[in-house]
C-alpha cells in the first residue's frame, strides 16, 4: 500500500517507507476500532457552493472514483478553472491515502500528467486542486464509433506511457491506471 517504492535506494527513503508502513498498520488497526466512517461534505457539494472563504466556487461534478469525487471549480486566486478532488469517506486510512496521493505526486512533473496545485482542508473535509484537463476518455478516443481505430491508438498510446514512466522515475506507482482515467484533449495531448 506504500506509494513510494524504495527500489534499492538507501537512507532516508527507506526510513520514510518504514515509517509509512508503521503508520498504515496503525491506521488499519484504528479503522477497525474507530467509530463509523464519517461522510465528507464533499459528497454533498453542489454548483455555486464555495470553499476556502469564497476562493473556490464549485461549477459542476465531473466524476467519481474509488476514493472520492472530482468537481470542476473556479479558483479566484488562479483566475481560472481547476479540478477539485475530495475524499468521500473520512476514515483514518482513507484520509492518509488521500493525503499521501497528493504529497507523492505533487513533485512529479510531466507534460502528459495533470499538475497538482494544493492540498487543503475546509472545516473537517479534505480537498486538493489540480489542473483541469478537458478531454475525452482514452477508451472513447480510440473507439469513437465503438470499433478500435488502430491509427488513433498508435498515435496516442505513447503519451500516457511517457506520463507513467515519469511517475515510475519518481519512485512511485500509479495504482488506478485505466483508460477512463486517461483524457485526450482536442489538441491530442
Amino acid at each position: 500500500m506504500n506509494e513510494r517504492q524504495p527500489a534499492g535506494r538507501g537512507g532516508a527513503l527507506e526510513d520514510e517507507a518504514s515509517a509509512d508502513e508503521t503508520i498504515e498498520a496503525w491506521l488499519r488497526k484504528a479503522a477497525h476500532v474507530s467509530s463509523p466512517v464519517a461522510k465528507s461534505r464533499g459528497a454533498r457539494l453542489h454548483p455555486g457552493e464555495t470553499l476556502r472563504g469564497g476562493r473556490l466556487r464549485v461549477v459542476r461534478r465531473l466524476g467519481e472514483g474509488g476514493m472520492g469525487l472530482v468537481f470542476e471549480a473556479f479558483d479566484e486566486e488562479r483566475n481560472g478553472l481547476v479540478a477539485l478532488k475530495t475524499i468521500t469517506n473520512l476514515d483514518p486510512e482513507g484520509l492518509y491515502r488521500f493525503k499521501n496521493e497528493f504529497r507523492s505526486l505533487a513533485d512529479v512533473s510531466h507534460g502528459n500528467l495533470c499538475r497538482l496545485h494544493e492540498l487543503f482542508s475546509d472545516a473537517s473535509d479534505w480537498f486538493f486542486t489540480m489542473e483541469l484537463v478537458e478531454g475525452e476518455p482514452f477508451d472513447c478516443y480510440v473507439r469513437p464509433d465503438g470499433k478500435l481505430h488502430a491509427a488513433r491508438l498508435r498515435s496516442a498510446l505513447w503519451q500516457p506511457c511517457e506520463g507513467v514512466q515519469a511517475v515510475h522515475q519518481g519512485g512511485l506507482l500509479h495504482r488506478d491506471l485505466k483508460p477512463s482515467n486517461v483524457l485526450v484533449t482536442e489538441q491530442g495531448r
